[in-house]
């Protein structure tokens, strides 16, 4: 019978990094997003503009949502999914990028 030479145990393997997390950034409060409808409100009635205004914080979810009069039902599901999107891949809308100051 021969004899076999031990070898040393093996290494367990590094462990892989943790995943970064996605960084949400400050949701909004409901006192700025009152603000924002105002705004986005006064903006749609001067352009004679019936449409569905959604504001949702930083992680998707929704703080304010106003149908204007004569805004079609279905503007309503568009306008939610149009809100929630960026969040839900981790980038800020085109309109917060050019017009709201960079978040914190």
């Amino acid at each position: 019978m021969s004899e076999r030479a031990s070898s040393p145990p093996a290494a367990s393997p590094t462990p892989a990094p943790a995943p970064q997390l996605r960084r949400y950034g400050t949701p909004i409060s409901l006192a700025t997003a009152k603000v924002v409808m105002e705004a986005a409100e006064a903006e749609a009635v001067r352009n004679r503009w019936p449409m569905v205004i959604a504001i949702v914080d930083s992680t998707g979810h929704l703080v304010a949502l106003h149908r204007l009069d004569q805004a079609q039902y279905g503007s309503v599901h568009v306008a939610l999914a149009k809100a929630e999107t960026p969040s839900t891949f981790g980038a800020r809308p085109r309109t917060s990028r050019t017009r709201l100051p960079p978040a914190a």
